[in-house]
């Protein structure tokens, strides 16, 4: 247990390392993101008309609910022709988090990630560093399709911010796999050693 968590915490810091060297130092972090100009009337359009609501936000809104009635589904489908749509993920004024508070946020998202890896690695039917690093590729494929790919397929997200964040998932699991792997392995070739 104490060779899984030691893995697990290890292959977590592996992944926000490469996280952040993929958002601050390579910018596949930036890649398919566009910026509303800092003056530009759609914020102060958004604040009058969301005020302090802040939430997920999906346009243009109809009356009904679109998932469950027939003319609710149609009328936002006509509206979709000829005007804008869209998903807004909306903060109200002042919505300004320290960056060491989002960063170690982060950190503890990779690091519960890694540790679900290592405990996953351990009970497949695989072992050495190449065959489990590849699976933990694999996981990160699966991670990244069922996330980033189903946002683009829904959501409209544009293509190459899809993969570049399925770039970013997949090298992240990839390279805690490999420090796993190399921990779980080291650990049990020193443990027979003795």
């Amino acid at each position: 247990m104490g060779r899984l968590l030691i893995a697990g915490l290890v292959g977590g810091i592996a992944m926000f390392i490469w996280s952040a060297l993929a958002h601050t130092v390579i910018p596949l972090g930036e890649t398919g993101m566009q910026m509303v100009g800092p003056d530009s009337a759609v914020t102060a359009a958004l604040q009058a008309e969301l005020g302090d609501k802040a939430g997920l936000y999906g346009f243009p809104g109809v009356a009904g609910d679109p998932h469950r009635d027939e003319a609710a589904m149609a009328a936002m489908t006509e509206k979709m022709k000829t005007g804008a749509s869209g998903l807004i993920v909306y903060h109200a004024p002042g919505y300004n988090p320290p960056m060491n508070t989002l960063m170690g946020r982060e950190l503890a998202l990779e690091i519960v990630q890694s540790l679900i890896l290592a405990w996953l690695l351990t009970k497949l039917a695989v072992s050495g560093l190449g065959a489990r690093t590849t699976a933990a590729a694999l996981v990160g494929v699966a991670v990244a399709l069922s996330t980033n790919g189903s946002y683009w397929n829904w959501w409209g997200f544009p293509a190459d911010y899809t993969l570049a964040a399925m770039v970013i998932q997949v090298v992240g699991y990839t390279v805690a796999g490999l420090v796993i792997a190399f921990v779980l392995g080291w650990k049990r070739k020193a443990a027979e050693a003795s």
